[in-house]
């Protein structure tokens, strides 16, 4: 799938979600665009999210940011509602949030060259990672001790859970606002059954795990206990 009108360049992916919780996801690819995807980006997104891009040293980052902003874009475009203008207000830890859009809650994330948009009735988080090298030694160090120990007894593709554990904490911490005010190692997901479960409220968060491109591991975190489905 193109990007928007506008962005015919930026390839977009619209992994299959539950109908719950109002859910939508979108994924963008920036290997796609086109040198002045940039240029053309700034001069189609508001104003405090043009700062932001050009606040970001690299280029790379800065197509990652603005395409961000685009998926968030499309998706109000869909609900038929309207961009906000002003920036984001923030909550007690830094969670970004509209009051203009006060029944919809939002979360952005970005890897390697992939941007990604979650959108929800209930708060959420969302996250992407691309899978680089196995390391064990932040695994013992930023994951709970059964987190760390399932990756060292793993069989077979070592890679691929370590970075699909790493989506889903952050996707759980950007959900409930906490972000580096909680420690990585203080929780665990288990990921060894049927269900993806936070062993410490196995029925307040729903975990999803939409499809993502190669070599990339995605998380959705919904809070549950927030809103009707």
């Amino acid at each position: 799938m193109t990007g928007p009108d506008d962005f015919p360049d930026l390839t977009i992916l619209r992994p299959a979600c539950p109908d719950l919780f109002g859910l939508r996801v979108l994924l963008a690819d920036v290997s796609t665009v086109s040198p002045d995807f940039i240029q053309r980006a700034l001069a189609a997104v508001p104003a405090h999210r043009r700062q932001k891009a050009l606040q970001l040293r690299f280029d790379s980052d800065r197509r990652l940011s603005l395409a961000a902003a685009l998926l968030f874009r499309q998706l109000l475009e869909e609900l038929g509602l309207p961009e906000p203008t002003q920036p984001p207000e923030t909550g007690p830890r830094g969670k970004p949030f509209y009051s203009s859009l006060p029944r919809l809650h939002y979360n952005l994330s970005h890897s390697g060259s992939i941007a990604m948009c979650a959108l929800a009735r209930v708060p959420l988080g969302c996250d992407i990672q691309e899978h680089r090298a196995l390391r064990q030694d932040l695994a013992d160090r930023f994951f709970s001790h059964a987190e760390a120990a399932a990756l060292r007894s793993a069989k077979t593709d070592r890679v691929s859970l370590q970075y699909r554990i790493w989506a889903l904490k952050e996707s759980y911490i950007k959900a409930t606002g906490e972000g580096l005010y909680r420690s990585l190692d203080s929780f665990s997901i288990l990921t060894d059954r049927p269900t993806v479960i936070l062993e410490e409220d196995p029925e307040g968060f729903l975990f999803l795990e939409p499809a993502a491109p190669k070599n990339y591991a995605c998380a959705v975190c919904l809070n549950k206990r927030t809103g009707d489905r």
